[in-house]
């Protein structure tokens, strides 16, 4: 494979490994390899390696997850809160494989949630009031024939007046021309007008007399009570009123409309665009048009199209050409001089293909921004504003697009230069030592100076001519435009293009980086820009010469979609309005004159006559001559008559005044209330509307259905341990029935330095023990493994002793059982320097029904499985070695199993620093075959579970490793031969787990439970179920302490799983232990019970026998400090709380 330089090729890449360290087998030292990482590219720049690679090692259910969970714990801990990603197909639109470049153009949103509340949007409006628009006729029915009643009335009434008048007048003007016609010829111009001065003398003449002596009012609208004289000359007064009136409100009304100018207001509806431009061209800005669709994105009616400066679309910035331009360039740039341009050309090139993509994106993305935002206009826009509105537009984004990119340059070079970053290069800076001293462990830097002494430690600006440096030579042969400086891009944003716009100078390109001779690209020259234009000055206008830009005011009117158009303008007179307006108000003004002008009339000459009497009245002297009284009394008539003529004439007066003002008072308000009528239906409708909000609020009460368990009593038992009567340092237990009364019975080692004791305590099936033997074992024999076995098949209980003298001599040690609880001492057998005694197992390896041994050996820097087959008689033959491996750290597990139903028995194995679980299939003859790894990567694993977990009758394998933070299942099939493992992610909590299998679910099948000490304890279950595993939901148990041990057992005989915990309690310094119980449910959910305390008393031993044989397990402890059997004996009585 080719070496690919960064230097030269920016597209360098190569697939990301991940390294793991390992322990070799048969070596001494350690060794690594790699792996690759699926999905993970690694690229010249870190950002780059992010952007093409994915993200599929980082889901919980990927392959990968687990290994690289492993490789970053040799590193470092992991936050507790942090949780893997997990893959549903359903939830996303990304797949596993995507690379973060193709989610970052997404801007990493998977979907828009969109919460739409037209209530909040409401009551952020808060509209003032509402209304609505309905169209309808300006009357009703019932409005038009008030009308025309109206207007009939009027023109009768005028009818009534008119009509016999204009008939006398015609029929005189025709009896004039009758008679003219027979009269001499040429005297008929000049009778015919002293006939018509005639005619209308005496029209007027009888008009008068008509008018004074006319009466429209007949005798009973004066009552019955009055004579016919007085009845007709109310009647003349009656009508001159009226008349009078009548004719005051006509001048009036002819007057105020007249004077008062009429909005007359032309609507089109819907009308074709074809229509509106004509509409525009009669009337202009006085049309208005509303639009139905008030918002339209601008690309529905606006189409623009960038034009690049052509250096962007040119060969020169295409791939192939950079490439065949690096292919000719010396891969050690050493070589050339240190001002030679063919160092700085890569990078110059690179740099150039950057500008031109960003801004393109930018300007592309600045487009995309305008055509997609929304125009909005509430009334159509004419074409002159239509154009203005987008031309102002489009020069505001055109302006902004460069002001983006010039930002980002500028962020960019005042970060490098700020914090004076050094280039490769050595542009900007470069090392330098002040002593010639080997020994000298530092290096300096000095900052480069170019052109004018511009020094880059002062600036980023400092440049100098591009040169092409022939090699072994001075000569320099300069690149026109080009430069050089502190920084390869800060000095190319002061170069210019003219070395791409000058074929010269791209042939002396091509001739000195050795271009192949293919097809060569011309120069480019442009139309908008000068050749000497620097590339700052590029990057101003983001390289873009023009935005071409095509508008279309058809498409914007039909997205505006004008609901109508109308026009208006303003009439001062319209004498058929006034014509129509009068006839339909005279019927209403006749009808209240005719009414009221008659009781006017008559209590004015009621008044009259009252004024007339009340002045009449004579006064009569008692004492006075007759004479006298006579003169006085007609010269007192006389005086009252003229003072009740001159009374009545000024009452007269002001009664027709007020009457006139009166009627012009309520003829004003009559045209006010009909002119405001009409224009109170010429509005819109509106109606307030009061909203009820019934707001409700939806309580979510959440409920446990487990019902209380019955859990047990259990009441407290302790005995004296027979152990030496100085410090326990050492102790070993096990159980077993040795007398056959079925009560477990004990067994245990206690030992201070090299003395070691054995006693053999019988249950007193009342939680107490009773020794029935105790004997001193030899000085410096200490017991490692106590195992109880029918080693002489006599049906009775035996023990074995595994003893260890100063970690490097083995010996075994039989104890053949009387059946008592008694056991005859037999010799011992030496097994010689083996080493460490590390783990033992009792069972049958060799089929001849007869129990033999595995041991598991250290001895050195070696691990040994050593057999040790028994006679069937209490002795054992000398040990053989079943395997060997050096270097590989002490067995951590060792397991006996039939694992491939053959009915011979596997060795499972796991060593400390070979990070696997290795498999020794067993043969007739007691010997087995190489290891088989089940692992294809190492993992430090925790204690194995060996189960049936998918009930197939074939055993599966379940680890945790505690680097990967995966349990780790390994379902067997047949001959031995299991699947690619099934990975279940935990937690990141850095914290010891301790995985437990068993059925917690009451389905009769194997479940998976871990447990860890969080705030609380806490615990995860996987169910297996259609071939795959459900994990349930994290649940917490409230625990006082943290948990250090642990059993399984049955405790309450409800046929659920229960779980016994030792409990460590910290408090202050020395802590305190106690026994929680997990009392299980059956549905994977457990309620925790403290069934004992005892502080300052740790639990060396502890375990889950029935010590009283009452088919209920009990839990037993051994302190080493305290000397103590505690005895928990179960009551098996139901306690609920």
């Amino acid at each position: 494979m080719a070496k690919c330089i960064c230097a030269i090729d920016p597209y360098c890449q190569v697939p990301a490994v991940a390294y793991e360290y390992f322990f070799t087998q048969g070596t001494v030292s350690d060794s690594a390899s790699f792996n690759y990482v699926p999905g993970w590219i690694q690229r010249c720049l870190a950002v780059d390696s992010l952007l093409l690679s994915s993200l599929e090692c980082l889901y919980e259910n990927s392959a990968c997850f687990p290994f690289l969970l492993a490789i970053f714990s040799q590193w470092d801990e992991y936050p507790p809160d942090l949780v893997p990603m997990i893959y549903d197909p359903t939830t996303t639109r990304f797949s596993q494989q995507a690379n973060i470049s193709t989610i970052f153009r997404e801007m990493m949103i998977e979907q828009w949630y969109s919460s739409i509340s037209y209530e909040s949007f409401y009551n952020a409006c808060a509209p003032t009031y509402c209304a609505y628009s309905e169209r309808m006729h300006t009357k009703n029915f019932l409005g038009v024939i008030i009308t025309l009643l109206s207007m009939i009335g009027g023109m009768m009434v005028s009818l009534r007046i008119f009509t016999p008048i204009l008939i006398k007048m015609v029929i005189r003007l025709l009896v004039m021309i009758r008679k003219g016609r027979q009269q001499h010829p040429q005297r008929i111009h000049q009778s015919f007008f002293i006939q018509m001065k005639i005619i209308i003398y005496d029209d007027i003449k009888i008009l008068s007399t008509k008018l004074l002596d006319l009466n429209i009012f007949v005798s009973s609208e004066f009552g019955s009570n009055v004579d016919r004289l007085t009845t007709k000359n109310y009647g003349r007064w009656a009508t001159r009123l009226y008349v009078i009136l009548f004719l005051s409100s006509f001048i009036v009304l002819t007057l105020y409309t007249i004077i008062q100018s009429r909005t007359v207001t032309t609507t089109f509806i819907q009308p074709s665009f074809d229509t509106y431009e004509i509409l525009q061209e009669i009337h202009g800005n006085q049309l208005k048009c509303l639009c139905s669709q008030i918002a339209s994105a601008y690309n529905a009616f606006v189409g623009i199209t960038p034009v690049f400066h052509p250096i962007c679309s040119s060969e020169f910035v295409q791939k192939e050409w950079h490439m065949k331009i690096i292919d000719g360039l010396k891969l050690n740039f050493s070589t050339y001089s240190f001002n030679d341009y063919r160092r700085f050309l890569s990078a110059h090139l690179q740099y150039l293909q950057g500008l031109c993509r960003i801004s393109q994106d930018s300007v592309n993305n600045a487009i995309n921004e305008l055509l997609t935002s929304l125009l909005v206009t509430t009334e159509l826009l004419s074409q002159q504003d239509f154009h203005h509105r987008i031309n102002i537009t489009i020069k505001q984004s055109e302006s902004n697009a460069p002001i983006l990119l010039s930002r980002f340059l500028f962020i960019f070079q005042s970060v490098v230069h700020g914090n004076a970053f050094m280039t490769t290069y050595q542009t900007n800076f470069q090392y330098f030592t002040r002593f010639h001293d080997a020994a000298e462990l530092y290096l300096f830097t000095e900052a480069m100076v170019y052109d004018d002494n511009c020094s880059c430690g002062l600036s980023p600006h400092c440049t100098t001519q591009a040169n092409f440096i022939e090699n072994n030579s001075s000569e320099r042969i300069g690149l026109i435009g080009l430069r050089i400086g502190c920084l390869p891009s800060e000095s190319f944003h002061l170069s210019t293009l003219e070395c791409f716009q000058n074929q010269s100078c791209v042939d002396l390109l091509h001739q000195y980086t050795n271009y192949p001779n293919i097809t060569v690209p011309h120069f480019i020259t442009s139309n908008h820009f000068l050749p000497n234009t620097t590339v700052d000055e590029l990057i101003g206008h983001a390289f873009t010469e023009q935005w071409k830009t095509q508008r279309n005011y058809s498409q914007y009117y039909h997205r505006c979609s004008p609901l109508s158009c109308s026009y208006s303008y303003t009439e001062k007179f319209n004498i058929f309005y006034i014509i129509a307006l009068f006839l339909s108000l005279e019927g209403g003004l006749t009808l209240v004159l005719r009414w009221i002008c008659p009781k006017l009339i008559r209590t004015a000459f009621k008044m009259r006559e009252y004024y007339r009497r009340r002045h009449m009245t004579s006064v009569h002297p008692a004492h006075s001559p007759s004479t006298t009284s006579d003169h006085f009394d007609c010269t007192t008539d006389l005086q009252a008559s003229n003072r009740t003529t001159i009374s009545w004439t000024r009452y007269c007066s002001k009664l027709i005044f007020v009457a006139i003002t009166l009627m012009l008072l309520m003829t004003i308000i009559a045209i006010f209330s009909v002119y405001y009528a009409r224009k109170v239906m010429n509005k819109t409708t509106g109606r307030n509307e009061n909203t009820t909000t019934i707001t409700s609020t939806m309580v979510t009460i959440s409920s446990t259905t487990t019902n209380s368990l019955c859990q047990n009593k259990f009441r407290l038992v302790s005995t004296n341990i027979s152990c030496l009567d100085r410090t326990v340092q050492r102790l070993t237990v096990t159980s077993g029935d040795f007398n056959g009364d079925k009560r477990m019975d004990l067994i245990y080692s206690c030992g201070f330095d090299e003395d070691e004791t054995v006693v053999v305590s019988l249950s007193n099936g009342n939680g107490t023990f009773s020794d029935s033997m105790i004997f001193v074992l030899p000085r410096s024999h200490r017991v490692k493994s106590i195992n109880i076995a029918d080693f002489n098949n006599d049906d009775r209980s035996d023990i074995l002793l595994v003893m260890g003298i100063n970690d490097i001599q083995g010996k075994l040690m039989t104890l053949l059982g009387n059946g008592n609880g008694t056991f005859q001492n037999s010799t011992m057998l030496s097994l010689g320097d083996i080493g460490q005694i590390t783990h033992v197992n009792i069972a049958d390896l060799n089929n001849d029904n007869r129990f033999d041994a595995l041991l598991a050996l250290w001895l050195g820097e070696t691990a040994m499985l050593a057999i040790v087959f028994g006679y069937g008689n209490g002795t054992f033959q000398t040990q053989s070695v079943v395997s060997s491996i050096a270097s590989v750290g002490s067995v951590d597990e060792l397991i006996l199993i039939d694992i491939n139903k053959n009915n011979m028995l596997d060795i499972v194995v796991c060593y400390a620093l070979l990070k696997n679980v290795h498999i020794l299939f067993g043969q007739n003859n007691g010997s087995f075959s190489s290891a088989f790894s089940l692992m294809k990567h190492g993992l430090m694993s925790m204690p194995l579970c060996i189960i049936d977990i998918n009930n197939d009758g074939y055993l599966d394998i379940v680890l945790y490793s505690p680097e990967s933070l995966h349990i780790h299942v390994f379902l067997g099939s047949a001959d031995g031969i299991f699947e690619m493992p099934t990975s279940l992610f935990t937690s990141f909590t850095p914290t010891i787990k301790y995985v437990i299998t068993g059925d917690f679910d009451s389905d009769n099948q194997s479940d998976i439970a871990v447990f860890y000490n969080g705030k609380d304890l806490e615990y995860i279950v996987y169910n297996y179920f259609n071939d795959s595993f459900r994990r349930k939901e994290k649940i917490d148990v409230k625990l006082l302490g943290k948990m250090d041990k642990f059993l399984v057992s049955d405790i309450n005989n409800d046929n659920h799983v229960d779980i016994v915990i030792d409990i460590v309690i910290d408090i202050d310094i020395y802590p305190s232990h106690a026994i929680d119980v997990l009392f299980g449910y059956g549905n994977n959910r457990f309620s925790a019970q403290r069934v004992y305390s005892n502080e300052q008393r740790s639990r060396d031993w502890f375990g889950v026998i029935d010590v009283n044989n009452d088919n209920y397990e009990d839990i037993v402890s051994i302190s080493m400090v305290s000397k103590v059997i505690d005895v928990l004996l179960n009551k098996h009585e139901c306690s609920i709380f």
